[in-house]
């Protein structure tokens, strides 16, 4: 069903992604390795895991989400690719050694010695999927994705919601020379629905749990909402149980929480002021000339152009706001929602 909140498991439940499916599954049997972009709440996990399903070769999945520092990636990327092997049916001994392997001067932590051997002699073209990659970025995998690149058959799928980020770690910006600079990398990009698209989500999603919905609610959602799938499938969900109007208020309390949650993050990695700078962009201030006075007036701070372009540049690379025709704008409308835990306002 279309409005189920979990990810999509099988193509059934997949919606709009057919093309992107098709390219994906050819990454995974022919290689040589694959990206997958979009914002937060795209339908990245959906279409990863739809595919990873589908797939019957020797697999195994990593999410960044769960990798607690440097040293457990390397245990966790070590039973993944034994996973692997044990899909393909292949008998071999194990020995917990690890070595360095120096790439471009610099050290590296790699998997098991004899894991290495095993998947070059017996040519394993397994699937690693490694989803929100940027979260390992500060660990060196970008290092370690570019030896398996060049050594190894193994197919690797990344994936990502900070766009910028991966797209650096990936060598596709002029920042320097990165680990995968030059090599081929499939890219597939997810973008929000457009309003017909979202149209026709939620008439035949609304006709999957027996209900309707009139084209003015239709608009209202869309106005609201956005071309979210993550926050589309939440409307339908609730429009199971709840009438229009408090289906669309249960959406907007739970992406106050949602985003909330990763604003919380982004101080983690950052400061306030950069929470001001959304705050700015938020209501409605969303050229360079308009943001510096409102961060002047509205929380007294004073930004030289330099440190303005820092946290918007960072902002964008984080992909909490996107920049079309020098107007800056929050990559999701919903972030509003969360941005009210921080700063009083209303809307």
């Amino acid at each position: 069903m279309f409005f189920s909140p979990q990810a999509k498991e099988t193509e059934d439940d997949l919606f709009n992604y057919k093309v992107e499916l098709n390219k994906l599954l050819d990454i995974m049997r022919h290689g040589p390795m694959g990206v997958i972009l979009g914002l937060r709440r795209v339908g990245k996990t959906s279409l990863l895991k739809v595919a990873y399903n589908k797939f019957k070769g020797p697999k195994a999945w990593l999410d960044g989400l769960v990798v607690r520092d440097e040293t457990h990636m390397w245990e966790v990327l070590n039973l993944k690719i034994k996973q692997i092997l044990l899909n393909a049916s292949l008998k071999y001994k194990f020995k917990n050694l690890i070595r360095n392997i120096e790439i471009e001067h610099v050290k590296i932590k790699w998997i098991d010695e004899n894991l290495e051997d095993v998947i070059r002699k017996e040519h394993v073209k397994g699937v690693l999927i490694i989803d929100e990659i940027q979260l390992l970025k500060k660990y060196g995998i970008d290092k370690w994705l570019a030896y398996i690149y060049d050594h190894l058959p193994l197919r690797v799928i990344i994936s990502g919601s900070q766009i910028g980020i991966v797209e650096k770690m990936i060598g596709e910006t002029k920042e320097g020379m990165k680990p995968l600079k030059g090599r081929l990398i499939r890219r597939i990009e997810l973008k929000p629905l457009n309003f017909q698209k979202a149209q026709v989500f939620l008439i035949q999603g609304m006709e999957q749990i027996n209900k309707r919905i009139s084209e003015v609610e239709i608009q209202e959602v869309y106005s609201a909402l956005g071309g979210f799938m993550g926050w589309l499938t939440y409307y339908g969900y609730y429009r199971q149980f709840y009438d229009h109007e408090y289906a669309l208020n249960m959406v907007k309390k739970k992406a106050a929480d949602i985003t909330s949650d990763e604003l919380l993050n982004l101080l983690y990695y950052t400061d306030k002021t950069y929470l001001m700078v959304l705050d700015a962009i938020s209501n409605g201030y969303k050229n360079w000339k308009s943001i510096k006075n409102f961060l002047s007036i509205q929380h007294s701070l004073k930004l030289s152009d330099s440190s303005l372009k820092r946290r918007l540049d960072r902002l964008i690379d984080m992909s909490f706001i996107i920049k079309k025709h020098m107007v800056y704008q929050l990559s999701d409308p919903l972030l509003k929602q969360g941005l009210k835990y921080f700063f009083n306002f209303q809307n």
